[in-house]
């Protein structure tokens, strides 16, 4: 599958990809991009020349980056920008540090982990897990898992559902793709605490899922602004009362899991990501 999306990227004219297959978000690329192709038109695309990178990409191969450049900048999960990227004419990346923010970076969504399968979304009422979790241990994370586990003690007025807390020393250390996925698509609650970045891959495969997410403080990127979220404080205290409150209103999580699904089509899909950059480039035309 990443062998294929690389050959995929390839083969778009004006395309050079520094990415290896270690880059987890090279089929979600592979299909914005697709998508990007036909909304373009021939002469705008063929305009720029598109350079799939990261930070271990060696800066002697991107040297001479000019106004003719469309920058796709992957894996910089601090939010760092180099500064001579600012010669570019874009800079498409799902991490911002505003601090390195220039008037031709654009964030995107990060999209999906592309060893994550896509199931059948199952309404609220089909779901057996109350919410569940599976994750790297991160010092970011502390206030969400102590949260998380005061939770599991407060919620015995619904014991006949589930919850999945298991956590990992390192990223994808965990369960089997197969196996993450069959639990968040059975989980009507998808905590989303923060990892090394504030945004992390299950963000977009909460809101794929169908599952009602619950996150802390977010950057305030653009695509963000709309997201259908149940909102919590850094310190995650409010996380137990938000999750009791909300399973008490059936209707009203059937009806933010179908705003969840809806804001994922339009903003954190392939095509929703493909216009968005269409959108930015043709901006400036």
């Amino acid at each position: 599958m990443f062998y294929d999306a690389i050959n995929t990227l390839k083969r778009l004219p004006q395309v050079r990809l520094y990415l290896t297959p270690e880059c987890v978000e090279l089929p979600f690329l592979a299909a914005i991009f697709l998508c990007l192709q036909a909304e373009l038109s021939e002469a705008l695309w063929y305009r720029y020349e598109w350079v799939f990178l990261s930070p271990k990409t060696p800066l002697d191969a991107v040297k001479g980056i000019t106004y003719r450049h469309i920058l796709v900048y992957m894996g910089n999960e601090k939010g760092h920008i180099p500064t001579f990227f600012r010669q570019a004419a874009f800079v498409f990346t799902p991490y911002l540090d505003f601090a390195h923010a220039h008037e031709n970076v654009h964030v995107i969504p990060l999209g999906c982990n592309g060893h994550m399968p896509s199931l059948p979304v199952l309404p609220m009422s089909q779901r057996d897990l109350f919410f569940s979790f599976i994750g790297q241990v991160l010092p970011e994370r502390l206030p969400f898992i102590a949260q998380g586990l005061n939770f599991l003690g407060t919620v015995k007025p619904y014991d006949h559902l589930k919850a999945y807390l298991t956590l990992t020393p390192r990223f994808q250390s965990g369960l089997s793709p197969e196996a993450y996925a069959d639990i968040l698509y059975r989980s009507c609650f998808a905590p989303v605490p923060p990892g090394v970045s504030p945004i992390t891959f299950r963000l977009c495969e909460a809101l794929r899922a169908g599952c009602l997410v619950v996150t802390g403080p977010l950057p305030a990127y653009a695509y963000l602004k709309d997201l259908p979220a149940l909102r919590v404080s850094a310190d995650w205290t409010e996380l137990p009362p938000f999750l009791l409150s909300a399973f008490k209103n059936p209707r009203g999580m059937s009806e933010l899991q179908q705003n969840s699904l809806s804001y994922y089509q339009r903003v954190c899909s392939a095509e929703g990501v493909a216009h968005q950059i269409a959108s930015a480039i043709r901006a400036v035309e």
